[in-house]
């Protein structure tokens, strides 16, 4: 699923983009994650082998903090890539940012939606949605009932689509 995103978002990204050239030739892109998390890592393949069979350049970058994740898309700005994926991780902090990333590159949000800003795309799924599939497929697998263990990557972040419903 997270190689069939990175592709995604880099075909979609390629697409929006009109497929601009740089000096070797090559359009490039950027998928710019949450953090550093092996999580991220199929994501990572993906956009590279997304970038080698449509014969552009794929950078993905893996910042450490929010500070750094905006450090990073500065950079990305300055080097003047074609399109960038990024999973934001303060969405409506980061608002300001996403719309001058946009302004200057395409701007795609995947994992996490910035919906408040001019980005093209969000490529994601209802997190409320897919809970409440998890849970589905958990009575399932244990009908007598049992305990379970929920993981997130970040506990600041939250992790759900913006507009996710609370039935």
């Amino acid at each position: 699923m997270k190689k069939f995103l990175a592709r995604t978002l880099v075909i979609g990204a390629f697409a929006f983009s009109g497929c601009g050239e740089k000096e070797d030739g090559k359009a490039s892109y950027a998928l710019v994650t949450t953090g550093v998390a092996s999580f991220w890592d199929i994501c990572k393949k993906g956009g590279e082998d997304a970038g080698v069979e449509l014969g552009v350049n794929v950078e993905v970058l893996m910042p450490s903090s929010g500070d750094d994740q905006k450090s990073k898309l500065e950079d990305l700005l300055a080097k003047g890539v074609d399109g960038i994926a990024v999973a934001a991780i303060d969405p409506i902090n980061q608002a300001g940012l996403f719309d001058e990333v946009a302004e200057k590159s395409i701007l795609i949000t995947m994992d996490t939606d910035a919906p408040t800003t001019k980005r093209q795309v969000y490529v994601g799924m209802d997190n409320y949605d897919a809970g409440w599939m998890c849970g589905e497929l958990v009575k399932e697998a244990i009908p007598g009932g049992g305990e379970v263990v929920l993981f997130i990557g970040r506990l600041e972040q939250e992790s759900k689509t913006p507009q996710a419903r609370r039935d």
